[in-house]
């Protein structure tokens, strides 16, 4: 499948906003791999394995997250690379997420160069403010955007117009690689989904987990209905907690009542 310039421009502009938008915080759960997923699928005219491509992707990158002056292997790069690959030269999503990786590294180590590059900005701004220079001030005070938005545009062209180079050198791996790459590319969703749970996982959550292990693994239930039966069981647990909470609030009244009222109850 050719990319025309129209849907080059159109994959480029939104590279740009995944690049640059972590620093709008409220896009940050519109530039995931899933959602990048839906947008270049729209783009390229395949939803669906837009959809399902980014879904994978967003898994196997769910567990790395931020910690102090660590950057982690940037999602974008499946979100941007990944997605086109799958797209437009059918390669297999594992695959994709494997070749993927190094980009993702790359694209990181590019953040952390832009923003210690960028930094003195913050000093550099200072005589704008002084000098009551709006103009200067908003260029000065977003110049780090900037840098970013043209370098995510930057990398939504080379993803669109290397697919020839990039097609070409996947067809001249051996077959034993590509398995090498199938089988990593296999077990990345499962290792990023084992780091989340690390982190967040408590032993009331245990019973859960197990049941959606022996749900998959011994019943064949699908992703729909182990969502909706998850859902029935969160509804469950709330309303029981909420009819505890409510039988609670009015033994915790009652008593104040006989407090107030000397504690005579029935006449005693």
């Amino acid at each position: 499948m050719d990319i025309n310039f129209g849907q080059a421009l159109g994959i480029a502009i939104w590279s740009g906003f995944i690049i640059s938008g972590p620093i709008f915080t409220p896009l940050m759960g519109m530039l995931k791999p899933m959602f990048s997923g839906l947008v270049i699928g729209l783009i390229l005219g395949n939803v669906e394995l837009g959809l399902i491509a980014g879904g994978t992707f967003d898994l196997a990158y769910l567990g790395f997250g931020r910690a102090g002056g660590a950057n982690p292997p940037s999602n974008a790069a499946p979100a941007i690379f990944g997605v086109i690959w799958v797209v437009t030269l059918g390669m297999d999503i594992q695959v994709a997420l494997s070749l993927t990786f190094p980009l993702a590294v790359f694209i990181a180590f590019m953040n952390t160069f832009i923003f210690s590059i960028m930094a003195p900005t913050s000093k550099i701004v200072e005589p704008a403010i002084r000098a009551k220079n709006k103009l200067g001030y908003y260029f000065l005070a977003n110049s780090t955007l900037f840098v970013l938005f043209i370098l995510g545009v930057s990398i939504g062209f080379a993803a669109c117009y290397s697919l020839d180079g990039i097609n070409e050198a996947i067809q001249s791996l051996p077959q034993w690689l590509m398995n090498v790459f199938k089988v990593s590319g296999n077990l990345l969703p499962g290792v990023g989904f084992a780091i989340i749970l690390s982190i967040m996982m408590k032993k009331s959550y245990i019973p859960f987990a197990l049941l959606g292990y022996f749900g998959t693994s011994y019943l064949g239930l699908g992703s729909i209905p182990l969502v909706i039966l998850g859902v029935i069981v969160a509804a469950i647990i709330l309303l029981v907690e909420k009819n505890n909470k409510n039988y609670f609030d009015e033994k915790i009244k009652d008593f104040s009542n006989n407090n107030i009222n000397g504690g005579v109850v029935n006449g005693i």
